[in-house]
């Protein structure tokens, strides 16, 4: 992670009260400096282990990614775009008596060569610590195990097809007990569109495959066919209930003893779910895997739903197993009836 600039302002806040005071930074944090580049390390991997990301894209016209572009074509820099972001943030918060504050956070750095830009609201935490004389002090932290709020921008790709309605450059927090306002006044800030980069099929499609691909690195074919079974289960119910599906419910399925793993395999493969969506049931059919043994455990079939759709396996009236698209060298051993 090369760390380009960092500032953060606070924002004081009492709950329904509509008066909101901020304290702006007088200049951006120095670079390079260890401590800015741990505090931003620590708050990608806080985000990157979320399980209720949402992704998007930006609306037209709005303000933040004009104020954004300005930036990129070097007209304004980093400090007044955090400025202007603090005071245009802070107006929208007096409307909203659920808004509550913390430091507003600007930073913009590159991975791999990619430019990214984030915004993170984060919050004190209270703790207990000891003192050099060994005695029991309060101590207070910043809490980056549960990011308030935070937006990430790929900048790059923002730039680069940012006229594509099927192409998503924003990822942010929503979900897992965040105030919806809160998400909301932040959303209108940021000028997100998520109504627009809504795609049930694709993102089914897509946890579909993540699933697929997760469970095939297990060495038990059987275990995985039953996890993937499982994840089905639970896709199926609350498609049925009409409920939407979380991300997070799915790696629990599919690893208990660690529930994390399928969404930091989906983070560390840079693949972009949403955290919380209602699926399309035809999609979901391809997650069954089907796997019969011979009476005798003379032989043994598996194969994918997509060989049924694809009517490559069927069943015929007399209830034999006909296979098509069959390999030359099974021909071969197989003998003719």
């Amino acid at each position: 992670m090369d760390l380009k600039s960092l500032i953060f302002h606070k924002i004081v806040t009492v709950q329904y009260d509509p008066k909101v005071s901020i304290d702006a930074r007088e200049e951006t944090i120095p670079l390079p400096d260890p401590k800015a580049d741990k505090l931003v390390s620590e708050i990608i991997k806080s985000y990157r282990e979320e399980s209720h990301l949402a992704y998007a894209g930006f609306s037209e016209n709005e303000w933040f990614p004009t104020k954004l572009l300005e930036y990129e074509n070097d007209n304004i820099d980093f400090y007044k775009l955090s400025v202007d972001g603090l005071k245009k943030l802070s107006g929208l918060m007096r409307h909203t008596p659920a808004s509550t504050g913390g430091y507003l956070t600007f930073a913009h750095y590159k991975i791999d060569g990619n430019n990214f830009f984030m915004i993170i609201l984060i919050k004190d935490k209270e703790g207990i610590g000891i003192t050099n004389n060994l005695e029991l002090e309060d101590v207070h932290s910043l809490d980056l195990d549960k990011l308030h709020f935070a937006a990430r921008i790929n900048v790059d790709r923002w730039l680069a097809t940012k006229d594509d309605k099927t192409i998503r450059h924003i990822s942010f927090l929503k979900g897992k007990g965040r105030n919806d306002e809160v998400v909301g006044y932040f959303k209108l800030f940021l000028g997100i569109d998520e109504e627009g980069y809504i795609d049930p099929a694709r993102h089914t499609n897509e946890l579909v495959n993540s699933i697929k691909n997760y469970c095939s690195k297990f060495d038990n074919e059987e275990e995985a066919i039953n996890v993937r079974r499982r994840a089905h289960d639970y896709t199926q119910s609350q498609l049925e209930k009409g409920k939407a599906i979380t991300l997070a419910e799915i790696s629990n399925l599919l690893n208990p003893e660690d529930p994390n793993e399928f969404i930091k395999y989906i983070a560390d493969n840079e693949i972009e779910i949403p955290g919380e969506f209602k699926p399309t049931e035809r999609n979901l059919k391809k997650l069954v895997k089907y796997r019969i043994k011979g009476e005798n455990s003379d032989y043994t079939l598996s194969f994918e739903q997509s060989a049924i759709e694809d009517h490559k396996i069927w069943l015929t009236e007399d209830d034999c197993i006909m296979i098509s698209d069959v390999p030359a060298w099974v021909k071969k051993e197989i003998p003719r009836r």
